[in-house]
Formats: structure tokens, sequence, C-alpha cells
């Protein structure tokens, strides 16, 4: 028997025959995971039977899992042979079971579930463009720890991320900036549900481009104490240099960026391998040929970044990988106090 299958299919179901067979597939390795409770301690001898189509298509997967232990994959300790043949990500569905623990119910956080939620009916097959619950609260944590009152939220699909930084903020405002008006508008209704249940935060939706928004902040001369850039890849060299432009940038003093997405899905890794190896040792993944300009943009993007004498930065392995940038010598003078922190969230 031969089995048959459009390439269209073959990656939107990641080589099962159908949805729901990914999702039959997806329960039966759930179990296996019971197991893994510490993966990072586990040798190469623990590998699994975990199809190639189903593992994660990027390097720090142990990581992932050991701070997010809603995600139900069971990871091989080497993971070269699976970057060869993924081509998208697979479709983890959101599981709230630690979301009462980590996210206590409050305005801010039930707009966010709403808006997820909203994004699985309009957007079924989008659900990974959107920030996952840790990484909402990775970011949450790193604004309040920050104390900014200010933010900046670059490419906020549907609101996800945005409603975890005003998480953080507890007073102040955090500007948006989204080009797609479908998404647009379910992030709008998110954000009108935290200010009416919760008045210390106020929210301003740009809906333009990155590169348009940006240069209009420039021209208002407009300050921010934390940016989140999560849009166009190839942009981020641009935008880099319009935030932290030494006449005229966005950041003030003491202020932090977070690029997302920086490692690309493993490709980014995968080229900087290419780059070290000799022509005879060097194998090109099999990547479409997007991701592979995408993932070439964003490796020069972090060498550039790397070597730029003004800033300090670091990446980090958290789901697509964040980058941290700020400038360097920088510190910040005063923070809010404790008790100017809401403590609903």
């Amino acid at each position: 028997v031969r089995f048959i299958e459009c390439n269209e299919c073959s990656v939107k179901y990641n080589n099962c025959c159908s949805y729901g067979c990914f999702l039959q597939t997806q329960e039966e390795k759930e179990k296996e995971q019971i197991s893994y409770d510490f993966p990072l301690l586990h040798s190469t001898t623990n590998k699994t039977s975990l199809p190639p189509s189903l593992h994660p298509p990027f390097q720090n997967a142990h990581l992932n899992l050991l701070l997010d232990s809603a995600i139900h994959f069971s990871f091989p300790s080497s993971q070269s042979s699976a970057l060869s043949v993924q081509t998208s990500p697979p479709t983890i569905p959101h599981k709230p079971r630690l979301d009462s623990l980590l996210f206590p119910t409050s305005p801010t956080n039930i707009a966010l579930n709403w808006a997820r939620e909203q994004m699985r009916t309009n957007f079924p097959f989008a659900e990974n463009m959107a920030s996952c619950s840790k990484q909402c609260l990775f970011l949450s944590c790193l604004v309040r720890l920050l104390g900014g009152r200010k933010i900046l939220d670059v490419g906020s699909f549907v609101g996800c991320s945005a409603l975890s930084l005003a998480r953080g903020v507890g007073e102040g405002e955090v500007v948006c900036v989204e080009k797609d008006k479908n998404v647009a508008k379910i992030a709008k209704e998110a954000f009108n549900q935290v200010e009416r249940g919760h008045g210390n935060v106020s929210f301003r939706l740009i809906e333009e481009t990155a590169l348009n928004a940006l240069t209009l902040m420039i021209k208002n001369k407009e300050k921010f104490d934390f940016i989140f850039v999560d849009c166009d890849k190839k942009g981020y060299q641009k935008y880099y240099d319009l935030i932290f432009d030494v006449k005229c940038g966005l950041l003030n003093k003491g202020g932090l960026v977070v690029f997302d997405n920086v490692l690309w899905k493993g490709k980014v890794r995968d080229i900087e391998t290419n780059c070290q190896a000799t022509p005879k040792q060097s194998q090109v993944p099999k990547h479409t040929e997007r991701h592979t300009k995408i993932a070439e943009s964003l490796h020069k993007f972090l060498l550039t970044v790397r070597n730029d004498p003004q800033t300090e930065s670091s990446v980090l392995p958290v789901r697509d990988g964040l980058l941290l940038c700020k400038r360097k010598g920088s510190m910040r003078t005063s923070y809010r106090t404790v008790t100017q922190i809401s403590t609903q969230d």
C-alpha cells in the first residue's frame, strides 16, 4: 500500500496523514513525557522513538521543556537529523495546566486568555506566531524587574506579548505596533478589556509598519524603558539602528531591548556551523529558501550586534531565541517602588 500526500498537507500535518493522526501521535508521546522531569540530565542513551517530523525545530528544546512543562514532546539529545527534515515547527496546542498558578486571575490575564482563544478560532494555524506562556511570563518578569513605565511592543499580533508586558508594568503605557488590521482588531478589544477593568495601564495601538512607526516616534522624540521587537526578521538591523541611534534613539537611559526569534527554528545555528566547516565538511540542510534567507539575515544581524562596541547583548535560548540588548555603561538611576506595582497581577 502506498500513501500519497501533497507537499502542503505534509508540512501542515508534519508528515502525518491527517490532523487527527497528528493529534493521536501527539497524545501517545505525552505519556513518555512523565519520565522526563529533568531532560537536561538525560544522556544520549535515553532517546525516544519520536518521529523526526515531530522533533522540535531548534537546539535548545531541553531548556524550553524545563521552563515550561506545558509542552508535551519528548526530545532526543541529538537533533541534527531532525533539523535536516523539519520545514516548520509543529503546532503545539495551548496547555493551561499551570496557568492558574503562574498567572492568577486578573483583568490582564483574562484578556490574554480571551486573545488566545480568538486567535485559535480565527487563525488556527498561526498559534506559533504568538508568544507562548513561558515567554509571556519571562517578558512580564523582565519589565517588572526593570521598573519600566513606558513600553513599546513592535509586532503585537493579537496582543499576547503586549498584555504580558502590561502585567509587568503595573502603572504606565504600552505602545503597540501592528500593521495587520485583522489581528489588530482582536488586540484592540483585548486592550479595551484591560483598560475597563484595570485603569492603571493604558494602551496605544498604531496600525502601521514597524519602520514607519519607529520613524514617527523618533520624530516625536518618544523614549521607552523597554522595547520588544517581534516582526519582520529581515528588518531587525534597521530597527536596531533606529532604536540605538546616538542622537535620536528610542531607548531611555538604562532601558532594555528584546528581539524575538533570533535563532529561527535552529537554522541560524546551522549557518554558523556551515561557516566554520570546510567545504568538504559543510552540509547545507534542506531548508526552504525563505527560511534560509531569514536565517542568514538573522545570523548577520547577531554578528553585527555582538561586535557593536556601544551595546551589550546576550542571546537566551527561550523558545525560538531572545536577544537582549542595552547600551553599554547605561544604568537606571531611579526605579518605581514596590507599592506602585499592582497587586492584582
